[in-house]
């Protein structure tokens, strides 16, 4: 879902999902002029009403922004274990 002033992109957010279980959010993304607007909250609205019925609906944020994924029923619950050099997978 996008957000859009005439020509320009406002906000954004990305999600991937398996078809039933799993529907993860990769961004959500405002202007920092048209943040405290709304369109955050329109967004993730939007994505919690199109996953509903999902198993699990997740979030991948920074620890400052918890309190804002809160409004929207997101919990902290376990931890998630990624590798940060990815690219070193891939040497020739």
């Amino acid at each position: 879902m996008s957000a859009w002033n005439k020509d320009d992109l406002v906000g954004l957010i990305s999600a991937i999902d398996d078809g039933a279980i799993n529907a993860f959010i990769t961004y959500l993304l405002v202007k920092p002029e048209y943040q405290k607007q709304g369109l955050g909250k329109i967004m993730m609205n939007d994505f919690c009403k199109r996953y509903e019925g999902f198993g699990r609906r997740i979030v991948s944020t920074e620890l400052d922004k918890e309190k804002y994924y809160n409004k929207f029923g997101f919990t902290i619950d376990g931890i998630v274990m990624f590798n940060k050099d990815w690219k070193e997978d891939f040497r020739d």
